[in-house]
């Protein structure tokens, strides 16, 4: 299929959407990586200013996400109620039963609620990231305009899956070793020597889609936009060598959420002008300081405040946890119903806001 280019053919800038889709977590990978670079504590912590930098924007991301999920308006949300109510309402059911149970002192019950609900959250989250990829792929092509044929689309479309089914396996079978807040998060299910035949496979994957991108070479006559490969590049790069445990958790979040933010400000813009407004660099600057905000306070300061709270109760972490859980999955959810390929937000991306 051949997309209609807009007369906005970049989600930010020509220079600029290369690195915010990918090419800024490339040279993370690469720094976080080098260990005469940083030392052990670089790669072991982030603190200071970098922690908020890097926590804003993932806050910044959960906002924004709410912005273009609920504000089109009742009939949207109507439409979209599976994704939009249904679920954060029985999310909300089953935290609410969990807390019962950890009130009225049936541990193992509330234990092992938390513990499927964050397994869960970290099975989808892999999952979450590699739909992204495909999407922010895609919508660069059709930016500029570009066809991709259908054989080249599977092989885009499902050629992160193997990463995925190696996240998967180590939550559901393996070490069993994830938690959060001391509650456990994964489960001794599936055998051990699924995992390296998935980690095989994500190499062949990647032969794969390095073919793929090579044929696309051919078939445009140029290299392809930077906006189309380095979401595939970073994420394999932090899916398969991951420089640590907490720049894989937080840095590759705060650089998932960057690449978010990037096709979400296209979406902004082009949905301001849809609604009047005249200066787009207003409009968006304050829609995102609302995300900042509703972010920060939903997904930092509410779990903080809550820790002070509850940490000290009969019940200990496990509102946190629930909570947690809550947003992750919730946000999951809402992005799944709102960024298909054929969506409202999309459509304004690739072919500029109806008039």
């Amino acid at each position: 299929m051949l997309a209609e280019p807009t007369t906005r053919r970049f989600l930010v800038s020509r220079w600029a959407d290369g690195w915010l889709v990918g090419g800024i977590g490339v040279a993370v990978w690469i720094l976080f990586s080098m260990p005469s670079w940083g030392g052990p504590s670089f790669t072991s912590e982030v603190s200071g200013p970098l922690y908020w930098i890097l926590i804003a924007i993932s806050g910044t991301h959960f906002g924004v996400s709410y912005h273009l999920a609920y504000g089109q308006g009742r009939d949207v949300v109507r439409r979209r109620w599976p994704a939009l109510v249904a679920t954060p309402a029985v999310l909300a059911l089953l935290s609410f039963a969990f807390l019962v149970a950890a009130i009225v002192g049936s541990d193992r019950v509330a234990d092992e609620g938390v513990r499927l609900l964050l397994a869960m959250v970290f099975t989808l989250t892999s999952w979450h990231y590699i739909k992204q990829v495909y999407g922010v792929a895609r919508v660069g092509a059709s930016l500029q305009g570009l066809s991709i044929d259908r054989s080249t689309v599977l092989v885009l479309r499902y050629g992160l899956y193997p990463l995925w089914l190696v996240q998967a396996v180590a939550i559901w079978g393996g070490d069993g070793g994830a938690s959060f807040n001391g509650f456990a998060a994964s489960y001794d299910l599936l055998p051990t020597w699924i995992e390296p035949i998935f980690t095989v496979c994500s190499y062949g994957a990647a032969v794969l889609l390095v073919g793929a991108f090579l044929h696309l070479c051919a078939t445009w006559r140029r290299l392809p936009p930077a906006s189309v490969w380095t979401p595939y590049a970073v994420g394999f790069l932090w899916f398969l060598f991951p420089p640590s445990y907490v720049s894989a958790a937080l840095v590759f979040g705060a650089l998932h959420a960057l690449q978010y933010l990037a096709c979400a400000h296209r979406a902004e813009v082009e949905w301001g002008v849809e609604r009047g407004a005249t200066a787009s660099t207003w409009w968006w600057s304050c829609v995102f300081g609302g995300a900042l905000a509703t972010g920060m306070l939903l997904v930092y300061w509410l779990p903080q405040w809550l820790t002070n709270v509850a940490g000290t109760s009969a019940v200990g972490l496990a509102p946190v946890a629930m909570l947690f859980a809550f947003f992750n999955l919730h946000h999951y959810a809402v992005d799944a119903s709102i960024w298909r390929f054929g969506g409202d937000h999309v459509r304004r991306i690739v072919h500029g806001p109806d008039i």
